[in-house]
């Protein structure tokens, strides 16, 4: 990585004044097969107004720089594949926090970081249920801060990090509060059961990653009907 020898006076403003100046380019890895894809944005901490156009974005790009471009430029780089997009997600963090300290700063977290935005690429054939995300969310551990999530194939998992990178999930849930585990009853699972279900029909629709703070507008609709929807899509 080439390092150019530049005024660090301003050290929170560090990555944010010379972001265009890092080269990512040896990070990136050619398309695979794979059912979700995932572009990465720089995310800087700035402040934005109203009149701001939120469809531009640090993101980024093919050649390996980030770039300040529309959300569906094409020059936007998309890696394929969850397990892929979480190693080169550490790969960045770790470049940005080698730039720093080659320019004499420690490398805060909060003031710079990449985020994964996911897509749909090939739309999975399972549904899951009320018994499967029972059986999940209860073989939990509670002791941990957890997130119940849809994984890319449409099979519920509970997870505690590296949330962000399936294609939906719910809120932090805290430790030992009896969300999840043996002793939990099931009652999350009762109760998000059919909000999972119009979250998953949403995310197929929309092919972009949705969590449970995500508007939808098939809650008010059955468990039977959202999946019969469900595999109106899987069947198109």
């Amino acid at each position: 990585m080439d390092l150019l020898e530049i005024d660090t006076s301003h050290d929170g403003d560090l990555i944010k004044s010379h972001y265009d100046e890092i080269n990512f380019v040896d990070l990136l890895v050619e398309e695979s097969k794979a059912s979700v894809k995932y572009c990465f944005k720089l995310n800087l901490m700035e402040s934005r107004g109203l009149l701001d156009d939120f469809s531009i974005d640090y993101f980024l790009c093919k050649d390996g720089r980030v770039k300040k471009v529309k959300n569906d430029s094409e020059e936007i780089y998309y890696i394929y594949g969850r397990e892929n997009a979480i190693n080169l997600n550490k790969r960045l963090r770790k470049r940005l926090e080698e730039y720093s300290i080659a320019n004499g700063q420690e490398y805060k977290t909060l003031d710079a970081y990449f985020y994964p935005y996911l897509f749909l690429v090939e739309v999975p054939k399972h549904i899951f249920n009320y018994k499967e995300l029972k059986y999940v969310v209860m073989a939990a551990d509670d002791r941990h801060d957890n997130y119940v999530v849809i994984n890319e194939s449409g099979y519920v998992e509970v997870v505690e990090d590296d949330y962000e990178f399936y294609p939906v999930r719910s809120g932090i849930l805290t430790s030992y509060n009896g969300y999840v585990g043996k002793y939990s009853n099931g009652i999350f699972a009762k109760e998000f059961t059919k909000t999972f279900l119009a979250l998953w029909l949403t995310y197929l629709e929309t092919k972009k990653g949705v969590t449970s703070d995500t508007d939808t507008k098939y809650e008010q609709l059955s468990p039977k009907e959202i999946k019969d929807l469900i595999k109106g899509i899987i069947n198109s």
